[in-house]
């Protein structure tokens, strides 16, 4: 392996972070809850980078037959992603407003689906999850959404490391304070949920690199549009000692994307995202759908999150079997507009490799 400094980054930033983490190219894969499998994984981390893989959607039989598989067939580290249990939030009446109903109902109608669903909260308990984790000896833990002192000393008392998202350096703090090993600096060009727990503003990537990296001396993890070699070359200049990419490997042969979600990556712009709370009742980044367009006037309908993402889970589903984009979740960060037809060609390995060349670290 060359070396991974560039002027910009501190001197042997990239290396002591591989060195920790067990690496041999600072480049992680994005969990992406919904959109990664095990096989993305074991691809990323058997080509020296860090296989992750969103599991707060899991039940804990599907989680503990995840670990299963990837202690037995991942060749090196890999990540498992939660959300803060702080999400969790209790809904005491699981009413429909009647106006975001009838909607939803118009929807129902147009895929030829039956009756809403209940709201759910649908994800975790976060700390059922971590149980699994812990007891599986996964090599790294991390958290969307912030995370606690009482949780972060849990896994480190494991043996495992622990990462989580911040959106400000406010948010790095906090992380900091709670003892986490690296911090995921997410830009507002990232797809995706924001995983902003502290409120606040998004931010540019390259501002936000600096800053977090002057708040804590914890190793940043670049994240957000990351989806060329030239790209992960800046954030590493701006002080990143690694980066995590998601939307790049969405449209790869072996990803689990639907046909017409890949299409959009390869054929749209970044005009044509938006950061809506539609989906989920949280801001996130995507590709403009009907969906979203006929929810967005009733945002003041909303459940909280996860509730509100429950709605339309039915939907969702039938969507991808029917391949069908209006109704469709289709992610997508900034970085589309360096994705183009050719990637539909490529495995993961491919475009890990892809990725690691156009950054000169090969």
């Amino acid at each position: 392996m060359t070396d991974l400094h560039t002027r910009g980054a501190a001197p042997g930033l990239s290396d002591a972070f591989c060195a920790r983490f067990g690496l041999r190219y600072p480049l992680l894969l994005s969990p992406m809850a919904g959109a990664c499998t095990a096989d993305m994984v074991c691809s990323v981390t058997a080509s020296g980078g860090l296989g992750s893989f969103g599991a707060a959607g899991l039940s804990i039989q599907q989680l503990e037959a995840l670990c299963a598989d990837l202690k037995q067939r991942c060749p090196g580290p890999y990540n498992i992603n939660l959300f803060s249990p702080d999400t969790e939030s209790p809904l005491p009446d699981p009413h429909i407003p009647v106006d975001l109903a009838a909607v939803l109902r118009t929807m129902h109608d147009a895929a030829g689906l039956g009756d809403l669903p209940p709201p759910l909260p649908l994800f975790g308990p976060a700390l059922d999850q971590l149980e699994v984790l812990l007891a599986a000896k996964v090599p790294v833990i991390s958290f969307h959404f912030g995370i606690s002192t009482d949780i972060v000393d849990k896994i480190r008392a494991a043996g495992s490391r622990v990462i989580c998202t911040a959106t400000s350096p406010e948010e790095a703090r906090a992380l900091s304070g709670a003892g986490v090993d690296a911090i995921i600096a997410q830009g507002e060009e990232a797809g995706g949920h924001r995983g902003t727990f502290l409120g606040g503003e998004m931010q540019p990537l390259r501002e936000l690199i600096p800053a977090i990296a002057a708040a804590t001396d914890l190793p940043v993890i670049a994240a957000g549009g990351l989806c060329h070699g030239r790209q992960i070359r800046q954030a590493i200049d701006a002080g990143a000692a690694a980066v995590q990419v998601g939307t790049a490997f969405l449209p790869c042969s072996d990803s689990p994307a639907a046909s017409r979600w890949k299409h959009n990556l390869v054929n749209l712009q970044r005009d044509a995202l938006t950061v809506t709370r539609a989906i989920s009742g949280k801001p996130a980044q995507g590709i403009r759908t009907t969906f979203v367009e006929q929810l967005a006037p009733l945002e003041h309908s909303f459940l909280p999150y996860p509730w509100h993402y429950s709605l339309s889970r039915e939907l969702r589903q039938a969507a991808v079997k029917q391949d069908d984009e209006r109704y469709m979740v289709m992610w997508s960060g900034t970085g589309i507009d360096s994705i183009g037809a050719a990637d539909l060609k490529l495995t993961i390995r491919e475009k890990f490799r892809q990725l690691v060349t156009q950054a000169g670290w090969d």
